[in-house]
């Protein structure tokens, strides 16, 4: 039996990247090949039902608008996945259940500690949509104590501080619509100039960290927008004094030659990369759980444990349903999502809450 990994995307994916990962997965040896399968977002949920009792499928790379959807319809959670509330890889489980993962935040964090970024306190992220939430997992996996986002849509601050409850302290927000006013803000904000009462971060021994202009020197600027797609956009920073207050810039739009903004970076003195070697990554490790899953159905072998089990309640379309997650140290962890899903996504996104064994 040929086995078929599902590609969730609208319209369509990008091209290169499944051309990358139909070669790699040939080149497995492995009865397993990439299938594009259209579908409409109001589709989404019938299409992962016949996926889930296919014998055939492995899994599905997940690209946008159905990453919030496609874990709302996932019986199963990796951490990552629980904790950014999207899903960019589904596997198909020996008992016809789908377990979500997101591999972009682990690719996140390997391509920063590959630049040199092995720790993070400040951060500034720009955006506040799926690439924002893999950012902020990512960089809370890297110790970040302060973080400011500017957002575009206004649901944005409460998504995010409800998705990263143990985290919202160290949020700061601000509208991406007065962009244009953002210097001037900051500036009287002393967020990135010493005249504020609020003292910078600390450096190594105690020194407080500041360049010879005499700003703060915060550790990165991540770009979480679209902007940057198209050549012909100018950046949301633009302003090479402003790139000097940090220790890197990390555009995650993936173009290959790079951005306007790491290539402005680039003249300004500052290490920067684009999300280019992001995308490559992700879709290795999305791959590396397929071929993995694929060698233990045709060897017969059980799936492996779960790190993360969500139970559902419920289970009519348009209900909303509920996910109890517990971890194998006999813990439960909940985390509360009470805003509405972006544009496409499902209406019944899980509701988790946080119980311990025994209570």
């Amino acid at each position: 039996m040929d086995y078929r990994v599902c590609i969730l995307a609208h319209p369509g994916p990008p091209e290169a990247l499944v051309g990358l990962q139909q070669e790699a997965l040939a080149a497995s040896g492995l009865p397993l090949r990439l299938e594009h399968c259209p579908v409409e977002p109001q589709g989404l949920h019938s299409l992962l039902e016949q996926l889930r009792t296919d014998e055939s499928c492995i899994g599905a790379a997940v690209f946008s608008p159905f990453c919030r959807a496609a874990l709302a319809y996932s019986q199963h959670a990796s951490a990552a996945a629980h904790g950014t509330g999207i899903a960019d890889t589904l596997l198909r489980r020996r008992d016809n259940s789908l377990q979500a993962d997101t591999a972009g935040v682990r690719a996140f964090v390997d391509s920063l500690r590959e630049a040199g970024l092995s720790s993070a306190r400040t951060a500034l992220v720009l955006g506040g949509g799926n690439l924002a939430r893999i950012a902020l997992a990512g960089l809370q996996e890297l110790g970040c104590q302060r973080v400011l986002i500017g957002y575009r849509h206004p649901r944005r601050p409460n998504e995010l501080s409800s998705l990263f409850k143990h985290q919202r302290r160290n949020f700061s927000y601000f509208p991406l619509s007065e962009m244009q006013d953002f210097f001037a803000w900051a500036d009287s904000q002393g967020l990135f100039s010493l005249r504020s009462q609020v003292p910078p971060p600390d450096g190594p021994g105690g020194k407080k960290r500041k360049d010879d202009q005499g700003f703060k020197r915060w550790d990165i600027l991540v770009q979480a927008t679209p902007v940057g797609l198209r050549p012909e956009e100018e950046p949301l920073v633009s302003t090479d004094s402003f790139l000097r207050c940090f220790n890197f810039v990390y555009d995650l739009v993936p173009a290959e030659q790079g951005t306007v903004l790491t290539k402005l970076a680039h003249d300004s003195g500052v290490p920067s990369r684009s999300g280019y070697g992001l995308l490559w990554r992700q879709a290795q490790y999305a791959r590396e759980l397929w071929l993995a899953q694929c060698r233990r159905v045709l060897a017969g072998e059980p799936d492996p444990p779960l790190e993360f089990v969500a139970e559902r309640r419920g289970t009519e379309s348009g209900q909303r349903r509920g996910w109890r997650g517990s971890r194998q140290d006999g813990t439960r962890q909940e985390t509360s999502r009470d805003g509405r899903a972006g544009e496409h996504d499902a209406a019944d996104k899980p509701r988790f809450v946080v119980k311990r064994r025994g209570s």
